[in-house]
């Protein structure tokens, strides 16, 4: 399973899924975990992350087919499910 990861434009975070079902934000000149989403959004591994180049709000998407909208500081915007085909593709 490919986990992904993004860095922001101003490339001081860098986002990334885990198999744990949360996204976590690092500061990238130390190091440290900045922020961890909730586990409980998504049902699956989270495999794929985005930064919006514009505000401080990223995408995550799980392997159970559902996308989450964070902002910084991390709370849930907004809930997508995917339609279509379960297995993920397009």
């Amino acid at each position: 399973m490919q986990i992904g990861f993004e860095i922001s434009n101003c490339y001081r975070y860098l986002v990334t899924g885990s198999e744990c079902r949360s996204a976590y934000i690092y500061d990238i000149g130390s190091g440290k975990v900045i922020e961890k989403t909730k586990n409980a959004w998504h049902g699956d591994a989270v495999t794929d992350v985005s930064f919006n180049p514009v505000y401080n709000e990223w995408a995550t998407s799980s392997i159970d087919g559902h996308s989450r909208i964070f902002r910084y500081p991390s709370y849930k915007t907004k809930v997508v499910k995917k339609s279509g085909n379960p297995s993920g593709g397009l």
